[in-house]
């Protein structure tokens, strides 16, 4: 069995979610990826009280809090969708803007960064959401590749 745990990244944004992706890959998670609700019906499981296969399928997710349904009032919001991962007892990084309320949260398990993300912040705020569950299951958290430095051209220098 694979040590490498599995992150799925929720971002409407296509660029967005495939760097997002690119990241935690190079940080040694596995990456599902997933553009929430989108048109024409803005459906999705999980904002729809239906089991997301994703979402079971992952450890963390890494979610977008703005998205397509939210601005034109169509299918779940991203709170709607923050309150499904919460509630599946996933740690969910929570990307939003400046001011937003969700860095008023004080909700386990969440862990909210300010939109667009630093590589470190993503990657560190996931890290720190997985160690804090496995503290309390009293299980051993498997090496992750740790980001040593980030050159200007976005490569990264990394160690086991």
């Amino acid at each position: 069995m694979s040590s490498r745990f599995v992150a799925l990244v929720v971002e409407q944004d296509d660029e967005m979610r495939a760097r997002l992706a690119e990241w935690l890959d190079d940080a040694g998670f596995t990456t599902l990826v997933c553009a929430g609700p989108r048109p024409p019906d803005f459906s999705c499981p999980g904002g729809s009280g239906l089991v997301c296969g994703l979402a079971e399928a992952s450890d963390l997710v890494v979610l977008d809090l703005e998205m397509a349904s939210d601005s034109l009032l169509e299918g779940p919001p991203g709170w709607q969708l923050l309150q499904y991962y919460v509630d599946t007892g996933k740690p969910v990084v929570v990307l939003a803007d400046a001011g937003d309320p969700a860095y008023e949260l004080r909700l386990d398990g969440v862990f909210v960064v300010h939109r667009p993300p630093l590589r470190g912040q993503l990657v560190e705020g996931a890290r720190f959401l997985l160690r804090r569950v496995a503290m309390r299951r009293d299980e051993e958290v498997p090496d992750l590749v740790v980001v040593r430095h980030i050159d200007d051209d976005g490569r990264v220098g990394t160690h086991r």
